[in-house]
C-alpha cells in the first residue's frame, strides 16, 4: 500500500494498493480500449489531484455505500474520454461496432479516427481514502458483467478504439 500526501495540505492523503494500481494501469495503456490519461502514470495523477484539489478530497463525505465519489474539472485537458454516447457516432463509426475483451469484461467498441479530449476526472475512494478507481471523463457506472445485460448507461455508450 502506497500513501500519497498533498503538498498543500498535510492533512490530505490517499492510499493505493498494488491490486488497484494494476487495474488503473488500463487508463494509461494505449493498447486497451477506454479512456486514457495524458499524464505519465498513476503516481503523477494522484499527486496532481492531491496538490490541486486538497479541499475537495478532504471535504467530500461518503455516500450511503461508504464510498466517496469526487468529480474534478481541470483548467486543461487531462486525457481523452473514449467512452461516448452512441448519438455522437458517425454512420461509419456505428458500422464498426463489435465486442472486445477489456480486462475481465466484454464491452462494445467502435473504431474511430476522432479523439474526444476531456478536462474531467473521476476519483472514487473508500471512506478511509483508499483509492478504488480513477478515470478521465464523465462519471459512469461500473460495467455490467456482459454487454447483453441491460443497463441504462452502457446500453447507450460505447468504447472508442483509435
Amino acid at each position: 500500500m502506497k500513501r500519497y500526501l498533498s503538498k498543500r495540505d498535510a492533512d490530505v492523503s490517499v492510499q493505493l494498493s498494488d491490486e488497484v494500481r494494476e487495474h488503473l494501469d488500463s487508463h494509461f495503456n494505449k493498447e486497451l480500449p477506454g479512456s486514457k490519461f495524458s499524464v505519465a502514470d498513476v503516481d503523477t495523477l494522484l499527486q496532481m489531484l492531491l496538490d490541486l484539489f486538497p479541499e475537495k478530497i478532504n471535504g467530500t463525505k461518503p455516500d450511503d455505500d461508504g464510498r466517496k465519489r469526487i468529480s474534478f474539472v481541470f483548467p486543461f485537458d487531462i486525457g481523452t474520454c473514449n467512452v461516448v454516447s452512441v448519438d455522437q457516432l458517425t454512420d461509419r463509426e456505428f458500422g464498426t461496432m463489435h465486442r472486445m475483451r477489456r480486462g475481465t469484461k466484454v464491452v462494445r467498441v467502435v473504431e474511430s479516427e476522432r479523439v474526444f479530449p476531456t478536462d474531467e476526472c473521476q476519483l472514487v475512494l473508500s471512506g478511509d481514502n483508499n483509492v478504488i478507481t480513477v478515470y478521465p471523463g464523465e462519471a459512469a457506472p461500473p460495467l455490467p458483467d456482459s454487454p447483453d445485460i441491460k443497463d441504462p448507461y452502457w446500453d447507450n455508450h460505447v468504447f472508442i478504439v483509435i
